[in-house]
């Protein structure tokens, strides 16, 4: 458009009546200093809780009481946009509150203040929870205390540091200019009623004319080999949490082994940790490889058990990987993958969702459309020795932080072979 908003639209038939919207600007929080951290980081929730233009969030909800329309903003570490969906017959409400979240943000110092202290008395509560201080501090390791690194659990006292005035600049700094904002539709659409839509209440939006970026802000996991426990609680739970990361160049052919290689790892989890040993009641291996800011991949371990589980666990935990490492997976278990990948994606490609998702991730990190028309032909294509090498770049021990919550009473031997903190 003439404003230098760009448009996708996707018409589907998979439902009758169901038309999502996804939208991003690039920018977000890491654009800004550890000043406005916190301002940046829950501007657009601020917005959410006091409203746009005339409207409450409670007036909003009264005004669309029985439409089956939905929009809110985001503003993430490298982007801000809008995401909702409506009903055909609802599509133009939805291009209005798009409309109004991108240029009317209303500020409510009443709201914003009820809003602020209902979340310190809920950090203040949750932070007494043993597990959720010990992430709390895993990250605060992770990232060695960086004051420009993600807001993973805020503390209650970081909502006193948020000044609201300079949040709805942010947020009008992030949403409030149309240039290079991408807008992406996918569902029951006629394309030409669409248009006179687009024009109206998109083609509007103001504009400077100064591209979009974000930018690498330079925060980095720590490097090395590290570990530590923690203490907290009386109840006699346990909590393993360990995280492999590094840099490491981006691409989709190894961004799938690293997938399935985690689903394998998942398999054996299952069955040996908790089914053979039952020394777990969850957790897993989660994580994979990120394009953005900067080529990296992180896998993290969780594995929830009693304390007195931890040293068998970590030890069986550590075989599985080694075993991935040396021998590969499985035939069975890699063939087992392959075929509930291939049913999943023959369901995912006929979801509104899932080529709304698919298309952000070409637009917006550049991924390659032609994977989405090949998925079951790479899958397939899968070989042992393609997780085997996976496992054997993303298990490189290089990076290692190990983290071990326990009850305030545990006896325990620290690990003499890794660098405490």
């Amino acid at each position: 458009l003439s404003n230098g908003v760009k448009v996708t639209l996707k018409p589907t038939d998979f439902k009758n009546d169901e038309i999502i919207l996804n939208s991003f600007h690039k920018g977000g929080i890491s654009k800004y200093s550890a000043e406005d951290k916190l301002s940046a980081n829950f501007a657009a929730t601020i917005v959410q809780q006091t409203g746009i233009a005339d409207f409450s969030p409670t007036d909003l909800r009264k005004f669309l009481a029985g439409k089956n329309v939905s929009a809110s903003p985001r503003i993430s570490g490298l982007s801000a946009g809008i995401n909702g969906s409506s009903s055909i017959k609802d599509v133009e409400t939805l291009f209005q509150l798009v409309y109004l979240y991108c240029t009317a943000p209303r500020k409510d110092d009443a709201l914003f203040n009820g809003w602020k202290d209902k979340q310190k008395s809920q950090m203040q509560f949750a932070l007494s929870d043993p597990q959720t201080a010990f992430i709390d501090t895993f990250y605060q390791v992770l990232f060695q205390k960086n004051p420009l690194a993600p807001v993973t659990i805020p503390r209650p006292e970081d909502f006193d540091k948020i000044n609201p005035d300079r949040s709805l600049e942010i947020y009008k700094e992030q949403l409030g200019d149309a240039t290079d904002f991408n807008f992406i539709l996918v569902g029951s659409l006629d394309v030409e009623k669409m248009k006179p839509l687009i024009a109206t209440y998109l083609g509007s939006l103001p504009a400077t004319g100064k591209p979009a970026t974000y930018i690498d802000n330079g925060v980095r996991r720590v490097s090395g080999d590290h570990s530590f426990n923690f203490k907290k609680g009386t109840e006699p739970k346990s909590f393993i949490l360990t995280l492999y990361s590094g840099e490491l160049p981006y691409t989709e052919d190894l961004a799938l082994k690293a997938s399935a290689l985690t689903e394998i790892l998942n398999i054996k989890i299952i069955e040996d940790l908790r089914e053979k040993l039952g020394a777990i009641y969850g957790g897993g291996i989660f994580g994979g490889l990120s394009k953005l800011p900067y080529p990296n991949y992180s896998m993290a371990l969780q594995l929830p058990c009693g304390p007195e589980n931890v040293d068998k666990l970590l030890a069986a935990a550590n075989a599985e990987i080694d075993s991935i490492k040396k021998f590969g997976p499985t035939k069975e278990d890699l063939e087992k993958i392959k075929k509930t990948w291939i049913e999943q994606y023959r369901v995912q490609v006929k979801e509104n969702g899932y080529w709304s998702s698919k298309l952000q991730n070409i637009l917006f990190e550049g991924a390659d459309a032609q994977r989405i028309f090949d998925y079951e032909k790479n899958v397939n294509a899968l070989t042992i020795e393609d997780i085997k090498s996976a496992a054997n770049i993303l298990f490189d021990g290089k990076n290692v932080l190990q983290a071990v919550l326990y009850p305030a009473n545990a006896e325990i031997k620290e690990d003499k072979s890794k660098k405490a903190f």
